[in-house]
C-alpha cells in the first residue's frame, strides 16, 4: 500500500471520527463510507486532490462512455453526472479510489466512498492480501 494513501487517511481523520472510518471488505473492495457535510467538502476535496492529482471525473461533467468499461466503475454500479470520482492506478495490486455521491434527498450532504478496488478473481492469495490491507488501514485509522 502506498505511504501517500496512508498519509491521506491520517489527514482525513481530522474530519471524521475514527469510529466513522470503519473499513469493510467484500469480494472486490476494502472500503469505508462516510457522510460529508457541505462545510467539510472544500477542505476534503483539497486533500483528495493532493493524493489523486485531481478528479478522474469531476462533478457536473457527463461521464464518458468508455468510463463504463472500467472495472472499478462497474463495481461501484456506475457513475452519474453529479458524482465525483478520483482514481489512482499506480499500484499493481489494486486501484485506489474516492467517490463522492451527493444525496438527492439532501444536497447539503454527500457520501464519501474511499478505499481500494481489487480487480480480477478472488483467489486465496488475493483474499489474504485484502484481509491484510484491511488490517493495515484500520491500524492507520486508530
Amino acid at each position: 500500500m502506498q505511504e501517500s494513501f496512508k498519509e491521506m487517511i491520517k489527514e482525513l481523520k481530522t474530519f471524521f471520527a475514527p469510529e466513522n472510518m470503519y473499513f469493510n471488505q467484500d469480494l472486490q473492495f476494502v472500503k469505508t463510507r462516510m457522510v460529508v457535510t457541505e462545510e467539510k467538502l472544500a477542505p476534503l476535496l483539497a486533500i483528495l486532490d493532493k493524493f489523486y492529482k485531481g478528479p478522474f471525473k469531476p462533478a457536473g461533467e457527463k461521464p464518458a462512455r468508455e468510463m463504463g468499461d472500467l472495472e472499478v466503475i462497474q463495481a461501484l454500479n456506475g457513475i452519474r453526472k453529479e458524482q465525483t470520482l478520483y482514481l489512482n492506478t499506480n499500484d499493481a495490486e489494486y486501484v485506489y479510489f474516492a467517490a463522492i455521491w451527493p444525496w438527492q434527498s439532501d444536497p447539503s450532504q454527500a457520501s464519501l466512498f474511499l478505499g481500494l478496488h481489487f480487480g480480477g478473481l478472488l483467489t486465496p492469495a488475493r483474499k489474504v492480501l485484502m484481509e491484510n490491507t484491511k488490517k493495515e488501514l484500520e491500524a492507520v485509522v486508530q
